[in-house]
């Protein structure tokens, strides 16, 4: 039924709602076929329309392109390719606070058509997988699957009575910055229009981990609207009753999603909380020796990072990555079959 009306719209070039597309996305799909995305918006009464247009080219054909999808949304800022192969395209739908439904497109291309479209929710991760299944996908024990699982800091009830963060932390609160700390560290906020009047500097300890007489902690904090802060990386040390900060570069922006503390290094998620959905701002790894910061650009928000022999496994919002020896290796993304089941695609980086 969806597709029969997808045919429908593809019939009615004319429509007076069409727009004016521009090119999006081209891609060798074959030996013979470019795949191509294409989006036209435009403003009605009732906000903003876009329509989203696939088209398959025969390169020995160059002037002939053939519409094999054309889907239409309402409200969404942009569209985004996640990943495609020679028999599908992922595509993401971004709107002006949140993400939308992603969807997935089964293509045939001897009869240049699709196959099959199927929409689901942007944040579908590891859970959506049988524990099995990624167990053996990622080629790890079935507790290390369970710690990819787990929840993320920021989905723990912060009310008094919760039990997150820890009581040394909730008892002895974490000194904030100062408005002068905050200009020197995030200079381009400030004359984006934070002055001191009318700025609140809100930052909290966020994800930590329990390392001998020291709580390890990533800084977090709201990021909009006359509220900020200044991220970091410290610990609480329960022997002392002392706060430390570690001076780790490229994290002032950014609040941390993720912590995991290791003997020579410090991996941190990062995440920007806006007045919008957050997003993230790739993974960093901190170096206690050298004191360098190295980042890897994963890129969609870090929900937990764990250690598993000589792999690192940082579970996201809709999959995993791989580091190994200082690199990322793998990514895993989750996404629905033709079958419309779970399944685990992995592709090499």
């Amino acid at each position: 039924m969806h597709l029969m009306m997808l045919l429908a719209l593809m019939q009615a070039p004319g429509r007076p709602d069409s727009g004016q597309f521009a090119i999006l996305y081209e891609k060798s799909l074959n030996d013979t076929l470019t795949l191509s995305l294409a989006v036209a918006q435009h403003h009605a009464n009732n906000g903003l329309h876009s329509q989203l247009r696939v088209g398959l080219t025969d390169r020995r054909k160059p002037r002939e392109t053939r519409v094999i999808a054309l889907i239409r949304d309402q409200g969404l800022d942009s569209y985004k390719v996640i990943r495609t192969d020679d028999s599908t395209i992922v595509i993401g739908r971004l709107g002006f606070y949140e993400s939308r439904e992603s969807l997935k497109l089964f293509l045939d291309p001897r009869t240049k058509s699709v196959i099959k479209q199927i929409d689901y929710p942007p944040d579908i991760g590891l859970k959506a997988v049988d524990d099995r299944e990624v167990a053996t996908i990622l080629e790890i024990p079935d507790e290390i699957v369970q710690r990819l699982e787990e929840e993320p800091w920021d989905r723990h009830p912060l009310s008094e009575d919760s039990t997150y963060p820890v009581p040394d932390l909730r008892n002895h609160p974490m000194p904030k910055s100062t408005f002068a700390e905050f200009a020197r560290a995030r200079p381009d906020m400030v004359e984006n229009g934070f002055d001191e009047s009318h700025t609140t500097l809100d930052e909290r300890a966020g994800p930590y981990q329990v390392v001998g007489s020291r709580i390890w902690f990533g800084k977090a904090f709201y990021d909009g609207e006359g509220v900020t802060g200044v991220g970091g990386l410290g610990y609480f040390d329960t022997g002392t009753l002392r706060y430390t900060f570690v001076p780790v570069s490229g994290i002032a922006d950014w609040s941390v999603s993720a912590i995991l503390i290791e003997e020579g290094a410090a991996w941190m998620g990062l995440v920007r909380y806006p007045e919008g959905e957050p997003y993230g701002g790739g993974l960093l790894r901190y170096d206690f020796r050298s004191r360098t910061t190295q980042k890897y650009p994963t890129e969609e928000l870090v929900y937990q990072i764990v250690r598993w022999k000589d792999r690192l496994y940082v579970a996201t919002k809709n999959g995993a990555y791989l580091v190994q020896d200082n690199r990322l290796v793998k990514r895993y993304r989750v996404e629905p079959d033709i079958d419309n089941r779970f399944i685990i695609v992995t592709e090499a980086l």
